[in-house]
């Protein structure tokens, strides 16, 4: 049985989408737009719910407040894979291998992925930090306006550093600045 192929957005340039493969670590363009695909798993919409389940059962056990706060943690990048399996984009036969020595403007180019991969880290570690000290207002005085910004800035932080899989975007702009060296 042949794995599904998903890539991961990367950003887009001139009206044309552009993806990355996290197997080859190569650089996928679609000029077609890509409709939105859900795969639904078999496990996602159970496991979200325990999840939710987890969470109050956690909020509310006797367990050290550190202890609460690596687990609530965790649970947040555990919901946060399981979000990410139900939306990706499916490797079709409409996407072509992009060759960076055809393009161009490749210093633009360059600029805007650049942007974009110190962009995404930037408000990702922002959001990280900003969640963790709403997810310790929660825990420490139960408000329920802290569980929800916590929850957002989880997400956001979750999406900007570990779905986008930022280091390896991080990797590939590092080899295309080399190239156009």
């Amino acid at each position: 049985m042949k794995k599904k192929e998903y890539l991961t957005y990367l950003l887009t340039f001139q009206g044309i989408n552009y993806y990355l493969d996290l197997k080859t670590n190569k650089i996928y363009a679609n000029i077609h737009r890509q409709q939105f695909h859900l795969d639904l798993t078999k496990y996602v919409p159970a496991a979200s719910i325990l999840l939710l389940h987890g969470f109050t059962s956690v909020s509310n056990s006797q367990l050290s407040f550190l202890w609460k706060l690596i687990l609530l943690v965790l649970g947040y990048v555990f919901v946060g894979y399981l979000v990410e399996l139900l939306a990706r984009t499916k490797k079709e036969t409409s996407f072509n291998e992009f060759h960076f020595e055809t393009l161009p403007i490749k210093d633009e180019f360059l600029y805007i992925f650049s942007r974009n991969v110190y962009g995404k880290f930037g408000i990702g570690i922002i959001f990280a930090f900003f969640a963790i000290y709403q997810s310790v207002e929660y825990l420490s005085k139960g408000s329920y306006l802290s569980y929800l910004l916590s929850d957002m800035g989880f997400f956001i932080s979750y999406f900007g550093l570990i779905s986008s899989h930022l280091f390896k975007q991080i990797i590939v702009l590092k080899k295309l600045k080399k190239k156009n060296a």
